[in-house]
């Protein structure tokens, strides 16, 4: 039993257990979590169902986002992606957002002006609800863009591995201002595109960063 009352399930459960359903009363009993994005339209539309969480790769969540957009029973996405290039678009979700698309075998040089990249980065456009996206900087982790991360609402957690601190900087990505972050190798690390002018690396830097057991978050 969930603290709202209701009763937390599974996806799995609620499939394979139909008999206690029944027992159930039939309208808005159920929060039903570990859903994939193929269940999601039988939960929104199920009577029993208050609330759903999904959990699904990046490449099965975008077919499905514009859709995600009119779930409203939907409370949370869990998005996980491969060791290769990863596209996420979360644009009209609504729901809290956890992404972790595991890194990609892009570098580049994340410094000053404008940035080189060489391979495909991860590539993740976030929806409207709050959103904790996880990232390496160190090691093998890649490059990854994040697009639509919002101060204040959102959270990203750089795992800086044997690092000791994150570096910012301000530079230009396909002709717009952006935020550069970096572990320290300058060659992976994150980029903030499309952000406002006032946004800089410093003010980023005194007001957004917190550290703590080898994880930098902005937020």
């Amino acid at each position: 039993m969930a603290g709202n009352g209701l009763v937390s399930l599974t996806a799995g459960q609620m499939s394979s257990d139909q008999g206690l359903l029944h027992l159930l009363p039939a309208v808005n009993a159920l929060q039903v979590s570990g859903a994939t994005v193929a269940q999601a339209d039988a939960l929104q539309s199920g009577a029993q169902v208050a609330q759903f969480a999904d959990a699904d790769m990046a490449a099965d969540m975008n077919g499905h986002a514009a859709a995600f957009g009119g779930d409203t029973k939907l409370t949370a996405v869990s998005v996980t992606g491969t060791a290769g290039s990863d596209t996420l678009n979360l644009t009209g979700v609504r729901a809290t957002e956890t992404i972790n698309l595991s890194g990609n075998a892009a570098t580049g040089t994340l410094s000053w002006a404008k940035l080189g990249l060489s391979g495909a980065p991860d590539a993740i456009t976030l929806g409207a609800g709050p959103a904790t996206i996880t990232v390496g900087v160190s090691g093998t982790s890649g490059i990854t863009t994040i697009a639509g991360f919002q101060f204040g609402l959102d959270a990203l957690q750089l795992n800086l591995g044997t690092l000791s601190s994150v570096k910012a900087f301000d530079t230009s990505y396909n002709g717009a201002h952006a935020t550069a972050l970096t572990g320290g190798n300058y060659s992976e690390g994150v980029v903030l595109p499309n952000q406002p002018a006032s946004v800089t690396a410093a003010g980023l830097m005194a007001g957004h960063l917190h550290s703590s057991g080898g994880v930098a978050t902005i937020s």
